[in-house]
């Protein structure tokens, strides 16, 4: 295994959708990864706004790890997150970062 990706399981943060499992593996969560999975179809369709989704998702049931409801700009930034494409940002901020496939990360 390579060490980036020994690296990266022990500090990167679960996202909506996933869950760690017995052994602290992210693996997911099948209640929750559909919620999400609807959440990417309407931002697809262009049908729907930031706030439309925000709103649907707090009637779906989903919320903030504080317990409040997703707003519009909590809905955006779970919508850029390349983390949910399968990929993998080091050191992300303004002006550039790194982004690696998951797949690379493997050996």
């Amino acid at each position: 295994m390579c060490c980036l990706a020994g690296v990266l399981r022990q500090r990167v943060r679960r996202g909506f959708g996933y869950r760690r499992d017995d052994s602290g593996r992210i693996v997911t969560d099948p209640e929750v990864a559909p919620l999400v999975r609807e959440m990417f179809a309407r931002y697809a369709t262009g049908a729907y706004s930031l706030k439309d989704i925000a709103d649907w998702a707090a009637g779906a049931g989903l919320a903030s790890r504080s317990g409040r409801p997703l707003d519009r700009l909590s809905v955006r930034k779970m919508l850029k997150n390349v983390t949910y494409v399968g990929q993998v940002a080091l050191h992300a901020r303004a002006g550039g970062s790194e982004v690696f496939e998951a797949s690379t990360l493997r050996s």
